[in-house]
């Protein structure tokens, strides 16, 4: 094509030599044609180079895509290897689970044979223990009856067999049906004068004293009472705040009121407590103490009341008229659980008494309820209020 172009501008330029030849007078003509083939040529030449340079970039355009898709295949390839390679890693490893978990099967198909054979001389072994154990226990219970002398102070509360054996034994008797001669501590509205021994100490007294008049058996003064599981209270602070209150409700009430200490530092012994209320000839003797158990969960207020012997036959009767009212009045007007009057005959402040004496438990301080109520003061003055309402039913004609 561009050979064409010059071919053709070639002919044009001797056509103007000829023609200018044949005109040399006219020179504007001649040098219009000049002008026409410079342009001409330039255009040729701009044409020439444009189509060779895009030649080149094509040619470089298609080299780069042709690399690109080599690596590209490359990568494909090294792609497939690797996952080819995983492929055969998981069948190994899963062929190596597989021989483990058979090694595992006949490992525990061996020892489940060999632990039949083990859990078979166990059993046999474990019937003879627990016959061993049982007769253990039976013998262990047998000397815990014998033995077992346990006290409001020590607070193990673990009585509830020693109450319903109390209370089946001799507790719904009357003195006469039992003791003929016994002369019985009769009511009298006259006497107004209340003995409050508030329960325990700031510390234990362990020294010995006789349970009863008369008996060979001996038992600690005090044993220290419970103390809250929660509040961490001892029973001996609840027990001197119920004990005030209700001194100052029972004196507005008319009655003359001694109480057995007012200072929890002052640690008596059963039988001197006891000696007060005699003494005093008192027409009611109220211990006041709180429980406590291993069961959480147990809760209400209790009366204590004496079982009947051959040393609390004269008060018997009147001790167990008096405990019933006074804890029907307290656990009707306080709203707390009734657990009913539980007659005792290991108490060593029933056997001394010589006056109707009862002992109220206000409730447990291992349950965590009461325990915050019996530190509560209002807690304290509506028990306080039950005590001296019942107390006053009781006391009057």
């Amino acid at each position: 094509m561009i050979k064409g172009v010059l071919n053709m501008v070639r002919k044009s330029y001797k056509k103007t030599k000829t023609r200018i030849r044949k005109k040399r007078k006219n020179k504007f003509f001649s040098y219009a044609v000049i002008f026409i083939w410079v342009i001409l040529l330039g255009t040729s030449i701009g044409i020439y180079s444009y189509n060779h340079s895009n030649k080149h970039t094509k040619m470089v355009i298609a080299a780069t895509d042709n690399k690109n898709q080599n690596n590209r295949k490359s990568d494909d390839n090294r792609l497939n290897k690797q996952n080819v390679d995983n492929k055969s890693s998981k069948n190994d490893k899963s062929d190596k689970k597989d021989n483990n978990v058979k090694e595992k099967g006949s490992i525990k198909e061996k020892s489940n044979i060999t632990d039949k054979k083990d859990s078979s001389i166990k059993k046999k072994e474990a019937i003879s223990v627990v016959i061993d154990s049982n007769k253990k226990v039976e013998n262990k219970k047998v000397e815990n009856k014998n033995t077992q002398q346990s006290t409001t102070e020590q607070k193990t509360k673990s009585t509830t067999i020693e109450n319903k054996e109390a209370s089946k034994s001799k507790g719904t008797e009357n003195a006469k049906d039992t003791y003929d001669n016994v002369k019985k501590v009769k009511f009298n509205a006259e006497n107004k004068v209340i003995v409050i021994d508030p329960g325990h100490a700031d510390h234990p007294n362990l020294e010995k004293e006789p349970i009863a008049p008369g008996s060979k058996t001996m038992k600690i003064k005090d044993g220290g009472g419970t103390r809250g599981t929660f509040t961490k209270t001892p029973e001996y602070v609840v027990a001197m705040k119920v004990a005030k209150k209700l001194k100052t409700l029972l004196e507005q009430k008319g009655f003359t009121v001694i109480m057995t200490k007012t200072d929890n530092s002052v640690s008596l012994g059963n039988v001197e407590r006891a000696e007060i209320g005699n003494k005093a000839n008192a027409a009611l003797v109220i211990r006041i103490h709180a429980d406590g158990a291993a069961n959480a969960s147990a809760h209400g207020a209790s009366m204590l009341v004496p079982a009947l012997t051959k040393c609390t036959a004269p008060i018997y009767d009147e001790s167990k008229r008096c405990g019933k009212i006074v804890i029907d009045t307290l656990t009707k007007e306080v709203g707390m659980y009734n657990r009913g009057v539980v007659y005792r005959k290991d108490i060593t402040g029933f056997n001394w008494s010589k006056v109707p004496v009862i002992l109220i438990e206000m409730g447990f301080m291992t349950n965590e309820q009461e325990d915050h109520l019996l530190n509560s003061p209002d807690y304290q003055d509506s028990i306080a209020k039950g005590l001296a309402d019942g107390i006053q039913k009781a006391l009057t004609p």
